[in-house]
């Protein structure tokens, strides 16, 4: 039952009876399945069997509370429902949580603290805000959020700006660089910090091009925009009355044009999640 799973940990380390249903009660209550302690597993919903795995857990009261990808087998609204109260309980118990996951959404919003890790070895840690607004690597801001990429070379180094000159010969300005000038650099700009303009826009950091793909998202939209240095995107409200066929100009603050050098395996192959 419930009840049994829940007082498994607490039972085995032979605790005094009236602290493990003490315990169990409290851990049952937490979670919201109080009403269900007499229930069976194969009777409960996905959410609800995770609820009872996370009670299961806290029952025994362990200092430090590793969490292996514990919401991927649940639906979407499940999932966000579980990351909330994930986050709530390992804050009101004020336990150390460890919680391994590949969904980059699911990571920002429960973490306090992120760590990327790739190929076994550690490429970031800091707060979430940290790692998607400051990513040291293409690879870490292209996986946590999305990003362009726009190949040159790093022609001059200023004081507040980096000037980057692209292969067709046009110079896009971003952050302040400690590269050598003269370094083959990819200066990468997160999706959500470009914008979008219709028509034909002159200014700086902008390209023009059509839009080829339109995908809807609730309160946002991605766009896919075609130009003559590839396919740039830029998520906007979906408001915005920009569809597919029209020409249109993305554009971005130099401040968020953050220059890396090449990587020496290939942009591509940087890029790649395994």
């Amino acid at each position: 039952t419930v009840w049994e799973n829940v007082a498994f940990g607490p039972t085995v380390q032979d605790w005094n009876p009236h602290r493990r249903d003490q315990i169990v009660r409290e851990m049952l209550n937490l979670v919201h399945l109080s009403d269900r302690r007499d229930a069976h597993p194969r009777e409960l919903s996905g959410g609800m069997q995770q609820r009872v795995a996370l009670a299961r857990a806290l029952a025994t009261q362990a200092r430090i509370l590793l969490l292996d990808e514990p919401l991927r087998a649940l639906d979407a609204r499940l999932r966000v429902e579980l990351r909330q109260e994930l986050r709530t309980l390992a804050k009101y118990l004020g336990i150390t949580t460890l919680h391994v996951t590949h969904d980059q959404e699911e990571a920002v919003t429960v973490a306090d603290r992120i760590v990327v890790i790739r190929r076994g070895k550690v490429v970031q840690a800091g707060s979430p805000r940290e790692v998607y607004e400051d990513p040291s690597s293409p690879f870490v801001s292209n996986f946590i959020g999305e990003a362009n990429f726009l190949e040159g070379i790093l022609s001059r180094v200023d004081t507040g700006f980096s000037v980057v000159t692209l292969k067709d010969g046009r110079r896009v300005l971003g952050r302040p660089s400690n590269l050598p000038a003269n370094s083959s650099v990819v200066l990468g700009v997160k999706t959500d910090f470009c914008e979008v303009q219709p028509g034909k826009v002159e200014d700086q950091n902008s390209f023009t091009g059509t839009v080829v793909r339109s995908l809807f998202a609730g309160k946002r939209k991605t766009l896919e925009i075609q130009t003559n240095i590839g396919l740039l995107k830029a998520k906007i409200p979906s408001d915005r009355s920009l569809s597919e066929g029209n020409e249109a100009t993305l554009s971005f603050p130099s401040e968020n044009g953050i220059v890396y050098p090449i990587p020496s395996e290939g942009l591509q192959v940087a890029l790649e999640v395994e």
